[in-house]
Order: structure tokens, then C-alpha cells, then sequence
């Protein structure tokens, strides 16, 4: 195994360790096919991304410092998601047997990273194509136990153009989703940020910006200048929400 398979990662949650314990790196053959086919974008949330972005928390759990058990685990939660398993790396951590791994994926990898004396483990999910990375939590959950799992979902897609960025990005918990679309300008000659269209969506709540006023961020200095911020509620418009002022400690 080459030496920097691997950043290695104290996973202490006080003093980080690299004490090496154990290293395991499992490869799984795959096919022809599988390498050479083309991935695809998806559409999540109305949004076309190059994939779809879980960060999986996982409290009170079980087993996290047992190798096998979490390369098992990786491995039925791959195959739940219907995606094509390459490889699996796993390294062990002294001396709180902490394990920090992957599963690298033709469809992208599911990486994780485990705390057992806080019975905590963080899971990062990234899948492109046909795979259900959806399908990987009950399957997480299951395996270690879990009393409580928070899953945060991340969509976000941009385009720049003529110092312009046009931008849609969506936040998503199971009980809460953050939606944002809208397009800005930069002017690096001044430090300055025109907010040229703006919406945001948050608990069934739609926000807009207020006809007739141009938002502007302008830095420097350690200061922000927030300029003509004006938002209405778009449905009822009985709120509004304004900004202007200065940010930060001045010299």
C-alpha cells in the first residue's frame, strides 16, 4: 500500500494521535463496463448537479472502532444504493480506535469518520448517476445502532459569466429546507458585491427582494457595508426585513 493512500488524521477528539493500528485496503474488481461507462447529472430538487450530497450524523452508535464491522457496513449500504463499489480503504487510530476510511465508487464514495468513546460518527455520501444515496442511511443507521441520526442534504448549482454569478442552492433536513435562487455581480476593483436578483424560501416562508432597491456588500478594511438590503415576503407582503450599516471594527 503506498504511503499516502491515505491523509492521515488524528481522530482524538482532544489531541489528534496517527499512531497506526491497523490498515486495511480492500479492493473489489470491476468491470470493463463499469469504468469506461459515462456518469450522469441528476436533478434533485428541481436543481441539475453533478450529484447528490448527504452529510450523515450518527449519535450514540455502536461499533465504531471495529474494521470489519464498517467496511461490512460500507459495503450493504453500496450495494443498497445500487452503485459500483472500487475500493475500500480503512485506517485504524490510537488510542482512541477511531477509524477513518472510504468506500471510492464509480458513482463517486461514501467516506466516514468515527469518535467511539462520543459514540459519533460523520458520513459524507456522494453519489452521481442512477445510485440512491438516500438509501445508504437506513442501512447506516441499522448497522451502528444509531439512537439518532441528522441527515443534511447539499444542492448547489452556479454559473459565472462577465463578473456575473447566477446561482440555485437548496438546503435540506428532514423537517426544514433552505431554498435560495438569485444572481449577483462582482466588482473586484472596488471590493463590491450587487445583489441583482434574490429569492429565498425557508419554512414555507417565500422572500423576495423589494422592488426598486439595489443591494450592495462592499469589504475592506476588516469592515462589511451592507447597502439598500430590502426584502418583502412575497405571498402576503406584510413583512420586510432592511439593512444598511457598517460591520466590523473600524482601523
Amino acid at each position: 500500500m503506498r504511503p499516502n493512500a491515505l491523509f492521515q488524521l488524528g481522530m482524538d477528539l482532544g489531541t489528534p494521535s496517527t499512531s497506526r493500528k491497523e490498515d486495511s485496503a480492500i479492493v473489489s474488481p470491476a468491470s470493463a463496463d463499469a469504468e469506461a461507462r459515462d456518469d450522469h447529472f441528476v436533478v434533485r430538487n428541481g436543481v441539475r448537479c453533478a450529484g447528490v450530497h448527504l452529510i450523515v450524523d450518527l449519535y450514540d452508535a455502536e461499533r465504531l472502532d471495529d474494521v470489519d464491522h464498517i467496511e461490512a457496513a460500507l459495503r450493504r449500504a453500496v450495494a443498497a444504493a445500487g452503485a459500483t463499489l472500487l475500493h475500500v480503504h480503512l485506517h485504524h487510530f490510537e488510542p482512541n480506535g477511531g477509524v477513518s476510511g472510504v468506500a471510492v465508487l464509480a458513482e463517486s464514495h461514501i467516506s466516514i469518520h468515527t469518535w467511539p468513546d462520543a459514540g459519533f460518527a460523520a458520513v459524507d455520501i456522494f453519489m452521481c448517476g442512477s445510485a440512491d444515496p438516500d438509501a445508504c442511511v437506513p442501512v447506516l443507521r441499522a448497522a451502528f445502532k444509531a439512537s439518532r441520526v441528522e441527515v443534511n442534504e447539499l444542492t448547489a448549482k452556479t454559473e459565472y459569466k462577465d463578473k456575473a454569478i447566477a446561482y440555485d442552492v437548496t438546503a435540506k433536513q428532514p423537517l426544514r429546507q433552505f431554498v435560495s435562487q438569485g444572481s449577483l455581480t462582482v466588482h473586484p476593483d472596488h471590493n463590491e458585491v450587487h445583489l441583482t436578483a434574490f429569492r429565498l424560501t425557508s419554512q414555507g416562508v417565500s422572500w423576495q427582494m423589494i422592488d426598486g432597491h439595489r443591494p450592495a456588500v462592499q469589504w475592506g478594511h476588516d469592515l462589511f457595508i451592507v447597502k439598500d438590503f430590502a426584502l418583502t415576503d412575497s405571498a402576503a407582503r406584510q413583512q420586510q426585513l432592511l439593512a444598511n450599516g457598517t460591520f466590523g471594527k473600524p482601523g
